[in-house]
């Protein structure tokens, strides 16, 4: 069985920090360097987001708090965006921001009380993931489903998929339109080309469908 590509894991929120719980590397020389049992600030990482996308709001105010004092370039307005958005399309991605030049991708995992102790993570070369990045969160959210299920995790929360189809419909909508090339001189005489040879197959059909009386025929000649 081959090796996996990608590096996954299992974190949790532990006092105002995240923790790693349990990692399943790969042999790429670009790894993220986190092993089981490192801490890490909160704020930094798809798995963050996630895990404070869940959180009550008074656990969240005093990690966010202890995590942004003396951060002068925080910006609350787009982080309430950012969590809202990962808390109602049921994943998190970032893109470089702990460590340049890898992307994460986070889901959530429920517990039998129906809230998120842990989140499941999957680390990769930004080259590899980003061009499947949906697919992969895809992925992630039957996995995270799988596993919540089997913690005894109530149905109901489970991801949003209205509320997921109409944010892509929106990408979708917000993205550019593709412009048909226009018709070079060369396309318009290879048309006419082929309008030319499908004349001469034309007549050529009309010719063999006479009758041979009509074709022996002499043309009759014409007095000057």
């Amino acid at each position: 069985m081959s090796k996996p590509r990608k590096r996954s894991r299992l974190n949790t929120a532990v006092g105002n920090e995240r923790m790693v719980l349990e990692v399943v590397d790969t042999p790429s020389p670009l790894m993220s360097m986190a092993p089981a049992g490192q801490h890490m600030p909160m704020l930094l990482g798809a798995a963050s987001r996630i895990l404070m996308a869940h959180m009550e709001p008074p656990e969240l105010e005093q990690v966010l708090k202890v995590n942004t004092a003396g951060v002068d370039s925080f910006d609350r307005v787009a982080f309430d965006r950012e969590v809202a958005r990962a808390r109602r399309q049921g994943y998190a991605i970032s893109r470089g921001t702990r460590v340049p030049g890898l992307t994460a991708i986070a889901v959530p995992i429920f517990d039998i009380n129906n809230r998120v102790p842990y989140c499941l993570a999957v680390t990769g070369p930004s080259v590899r993931i980003d061009p499947r990045d949906l697919e992969l969160a895809d992925i992630m959210m039957g996995a995270g489903r799988d596993i919540s299920n089997r913690l005894g995790a109530s149905p109901e929360h489970g991801v949003d998929l209205k509320l997921l189809m109409s944010d892509r419909s929106m990408d979708r909508d917000e993205a550019p339109a593709k412009k048909k090339p226009a018709a070079t001189k060369k396309s318009a005489r290879s048309r006419r080309r082929r309008r030319s040879r499908r004349r001469r197959r034309s007549r050529r059909r009309r010719r063999c469908s006479r009758p041979p009386e009509l074709l022996l025929r002499p043309r009759p000649v014409r007095s000057p």
